[in-house]
Order: structure tokens, then C-alpha cells, then sequence
């Protein structure tokens, strides 16, 4: 009896340790997932990390070149209150000058001021929120990440106009960008009802109503057109349009039109973009053209401009996905602001060089004073241009770019404006609360 009481007491003890057994290879199991579970995490959180402090070395690589910028203004603006401080004894004239450069300074300081406030308070809650998504449970380590979307850099001196402008990020000088697709920016709509420009805003339609005054100009250009082939247009809109609103303040566009503050960066970025080329940005359906060069032929207008061989070409493959667009131009005899200018087509052509035609054109044009005001436009036409580039770069070689257009070293492109109606362009206006009364 004593031996099967102690053989039954042994099996019940042996039973209790294979039980112990198994339940200590689960928990060694379960330890053993959620170490390897946690491994990924890390894993995933430092390759994440990674990517953070990627994007943070690139944002400071831009601080850094604003930085940069922002000494280079400084600097100007010291040079321009100490000529102002010692034209005490020289003209008026001079003395207004200098005042208009020295405020021209300060508003591309603030500018750029902004800008990198902008910049850096849009991007530190981003990544504070992307890494804090990573110690969440169920939380997808995947993000979407910005794109730059290039700009066209490279001009002439004659006849320049600036190819577009699109988004980008970090852009050194002279880097060329091709105009963005309809798809790489979006229109945005705002759901709340727009709310109409005020009636304050001036509204000019050209059209059979129009005043005396545009009439007179109007037949004078068309005169200037049927005696002269080809020449640069810098104090008027473009002879293609039929419908003009403005100016229009920059912050009533960007509310009415639903801009992101990304698209507002890029659309104010276009006055401080170096280069020889049109300042333009292209977005779905709308076109911003900052102080452009305007080439008026006998039947055709354009957008004209210059640069390298590659440029060119990702400049004519990239207007052959544009539609039709509503443009803004910022005109080049005034800073008052943005006009809309209609619904237009840009279309790229090619006409061959224009260098030379335009040479003839101003010794044409010499041979003949009796054209009025226009004629002194056109007799200007490559100081003005030279000008015009050579205070947008600073360190510009005027006898090097002409050297480089002649022989061909910088290639020559062509945007054909082509007007696509005034009634759609007044539905537009209409549409997104430009006009004042709609």
C-alpha cells in the first residue's frame, strides 16, 4: 500500500512539471514574438529617423542659402543708405532713385524674412507629428514627401521673357526647371462661397467700350505693328488681350483661388528668381507671369526667352501638356500688383532666331521718328532689356550674354499667347469673385 501511495505521488509530481514545462516554452515563445516585434519597430523607427534628419539637413541647406541672401541684401541696403546719407548735394531725381533702391532692398529683405518663417514653422510640426506616429501602435511608418517641381532659369537681352516657374524646393542659379504638369498643382478650391473683390478694385474690359485714352493707344500699336515687324512690348499688356482686371492684391487672389501656402511661396518667390528666363508659375488652370518681356510680331504675340539646349527642350515638352489658362501678368512698368488678363493658350513655336531681326527692327525704326511714343519704346528695347536682367542678376556679363545669343551658345524659345475669349474669361472672373457686384 506504501508503494502505490508514493508511486501515485510521483506520477502527480511528474504530470505538474511537464505542465510547468509547457507553459514556460509559451511564455518563452511570447517573449520571443515580441522581441522580434519590437526589433522591427526599431527598425523601422531608425530608418524613419533617418529620413527626418535627411529632411532637416536639406531645410537647413535652404535656411542656409536664404541665409546667405538675406547678408547679400543687408549689405546692399548698407551701401544704399550710405549713398543716400552723401547725395545731399546731388539732384532730386538721384536722390528719389536711391530712395526707390533702398525700399526695393528692404521689401526683398522682409520678403525672404518671411519666407524662412514660413518655411521652418510649416516644417518642425510635421516631422514632430511623423516621429510621434512611430511610437504608436497600428501606425503606418509610410509618408508622402514633397517634390520639387523645377523652373526654367536663362534669357536673352533683347527679347527676353522668362520661362515658367513651378514649384520647387532648393534652386541654385542657373538651374533650369521645366514647367509643371496640370497633375503636379492642383487647383484648390475653397468650399466656403467666395467672397467678391471690392468695387474699389478697378475693372477694365477691353472691348468697344472702351476710354478714349485705350483707344488711342490701341491705334497707335496697331500702327507700330503694320511699320515694324518685330519688337519688344514693356509698358502694355500684351496685344492679345480682350479682358483686364486689377490690380488685384496678392492676398484676395490667394483667397479667392484657394491657394496652399506652398503655391504662395512659389507664386512670391517669382521676384527674386535669378536668371535670364520668364518668371512664370503654371498651376491647373491658372498661369502667373511676373514682369515679362513681351515680343510683338506682325500677327502673333509671344513670350520669349533663352537658355541651354536641355532647357529648351523640357520647355516645348513641357507646354505640350497645358491647357488653356487663366493668366495674371505683373507688369513691367509698375508695382501695383496683378492684373488677370484673360483665358489663354501657351503655345511653344519656333521662329527662328530673333536676335537679329530685332537689331534691324530698332535701325528700321530709327530711320523714322514720326511714330510717336512707341518709337522711343522700341529704340530702348535692348538697353531696357539689359536693364531689366541685370537687376535681376546681380553678377550678370551683359558682353558675354550677347556673345552667347549670337553664337548660339544660349538657345533661343518662343511662347505663342493666343486669346481663347472673353466671355469665358469673364465667367472666371465671375466664378472665383473678381468682379465686384457678382
Amino acid at each position: 500500500m506504501a508503494l502505490a501511495g508514493s508511486s501515485t505521488t510521483t506520477d502527480q509530481t511528474v504530470a505538474d512539471l511537464q505542465s510547468l514545462q509547457r507553459e514556460l516554452v509559451g511564455v518563452i515563445s511570447a517573449a520571443q514574438r515580441a522581441q522580434d516585434t519590437l526589433g522591427q519597430a526599431l527598425l523601422g523607427a531608425d530608418a524613419r529617423n533617418k529620413v527626418l534628419h535627411a529632411k532637416i539637413e536639406d531645410l537647413e541647406a535652404q535656411n542656409l542659402e536664404r541665409a546667405f541672401k538675406i547678408r547679400a541684401l543687408e549689405h546692399e541696403n548698407a551701401e544704399l543708405q550710405q549713398r543716400l546719407a552723401g547725395a545731399g548735394d546731388t539732384p532730386d531725381s538721384d536722390s528719389g532713385r536711391i530712395a526707390e533702391e533702398k525700399d526695393r532692398a528692404l521689401r526683398k529683405l522682409e520678403k525672404a524674412h518671411k519666407l524662412i518663417k514660413r518655411l521652418l514653422k510649416g516644417v518642425n510640426p510635421a516631422c514632430t507629428c511623423e516621429a510621434a506616429q512611430l511610437l504608436q501602435p497600428g501606425t503606418s511608418t509610410a509618408s508622402s514627401q514633397s517634390q520639387p517641381v523645377p523652373r526654367v532659369a536663362d534669357s536673352d537681352d533683347e527679347s527676353t521673357v522668362r520661362p515658367s516657374r513651378s514649384v520647387a524646393s532648393t534652386r541654385g542659379r542657373g538651374t533650369p526647371v521645366p514647367l509643371p504638369t496640370r497633375t503636379e498643382r492642383p487647383m484648390i478650391v475653397p468650399a466656403a462661397p467666395r467672397t467678391p473683390v471690392s468695387s474699389q478694385e478697378s475693372i477694365s474690359t477691353v472691348s468697344t467700350a472702351s476710354t478714349s485714352s485705350d483707344a488711342a493707344s490701341s491705334a497707335s500699336r496697331a500702327r507700330m505693328k503694320s511699320k515694324v515687324d518685330w519688337y519688344l512690348e514693356f509698358d502694355h499688356h500684351p496685344a492679345t488681350v480682350e479682358v483686364q482686371h486689377g490690380p488685384i492684391p496678392f492676398e484676395i487672389l490667394s483667397q479667392q483661388l484657394g491657394f496652399d501656402e506652398e503655391t504662395e511661396m512659389d507664386i512670391e518667390s517669382l521676384e527674386t528668381m535669378p536668371g535670364y528666363d520668364t518668371r512664370l508659375f503654371t498651376g491647373a488652370n491658372v498661369a502667373f507671369v511676373f514682369r515679362p518681356f513681351v515680343l510683338e510680331g506682325p500677327d502673333s504675340t509671344y513670350l520669349i526667352g533663352w537658355g541651354s539646349e536641355e532647357l529648351v527642350k523640357r520647355m516645348e515638352a513641357s507646354t505640350k501638356t497645358l491647357g488653356d489658362m487663366n493668366l495674371f501678368i505683373w507688369p513691367m512698368k509698375q508695382d501695383a500688383g496683378w492684373f488677370y488678363v484673360g483665358l489663354h493658350s501657351l503655345t511653344f513655336e519656333e521662329l527662328g532666331p530673333m536676335w537679329s531681326k530685332l537689331r534691324k527692327t530698332v535701325g528700321a525704326i530709327r530711320a523714322h521718328t514720326n511714330y510717336g511714343r512707341l518709337t522711343v519704346a522700341a529704340l530702348q528695347d535692348k538697353q531696357r532689356l539689359l536693364a531689366e536682367l541685370s537687376e535681376r542678376n546681380s553678377d550678370m556679363d551683359t558682353a558675354k550674354f550677347r556673345k552667347d545669343v549670337k553664337e548660339g551658345r544660349v538657345h533661343q524659345y518662343c511662347l505663342e499667347l493666343e486669346s481663347k475669349g472673353r466671355a469665358e474669361s469673364l465667367d472666371f472672373m465671375r466664378e472665383y469673385g473678381l468682379l465686384a457686384g457678382d
